[in-house]
């Protein structure tokens, strides 16, 4: 059961894994955006992360499609394979969101709790030293010799799913911009959207 709460974990953007401090700041820089390239089997494409306040308020916006060389080496049937896809992810004091933006239908999700995240794999969490990601510095865990996390400013900038039979499997980062200040209307529902 852990392993497919890690693998949903893996999947899911940056507050999640995220270590906070004891001032409850989620990130160790005010704002930023950090652009990330991911595979998750037979799908790929860029997750760009965009938050302000330090990480109060959040944004992911996902962009997949599917893996084609990954498809013919796997011999997936066409019919099973999933099309573009453009999703939000909102995190904001005043709800969370997931949109998926090509139909504009949304809903009002539960917004992570991250003490509890933090809480729950606290035991299992093992610092394996230090490695370097465009230059950054970052402390390196491993999770139940399952995922390899690696955090810079306390954001997870790479993440990778070990042990997954021949395919990798996780996401990088490819750009950090920590000068990047978003505006207040940046975090809003995009107009448009029906939330259910």
């Amino acid at each position: 059961m852990r392993h497919i709460i890690l693998l949903l974990f893996i999947g899911s953007y940056n507050l999640i894994v995220a270590q906070t401090d004891s001032l409850n700041r989620p990130y160790g820089i005010k704002s930023g955006r950090l652009t990330f390239q991911f595979f998750e089997g037979p799908q790929k494409g860029t997750k760009i992360l965009t938050f302000n306040n330090w990480g109060e308020y959040e944004k992911m916006e996902i962009f997949s499609e599917a893996d084609t060389a990954l498809i013919i080496k796997m011999k997936i049937p066409a019919e099973q394979l999933m099309p573009k896809q453009s999703q939000l992810m909102l995190n904001t004091p005043e709800g969370c969101y997931g949109i998926n933006m090509d139909t504009k239908f949304g809903f009002q999700r539960a917004c992570p709790d991250k003490a509890m995240t933090d809480l729950l794999f606290q035991d299992d969490k093992k610092f394996v030293g230090y490695d370097t990601v465009l230059d950054r510095k970052c402390e390196v865990f491993v999770i139940e010799k399952f995922i390899k996390l690696w955090f810079w400013n306390k954001l997870c900038i790479k993440k990778e799913l070990l042990n997954t039979d021949g395919f990798w499997s996780g996401e990088y980062v490819i750009q950090i911009d920590e000068n990047y200040k978003p505006t207040e209307y940046e975090f809003e529902i995009p107009p448009g959207t029906k939330i259910n």
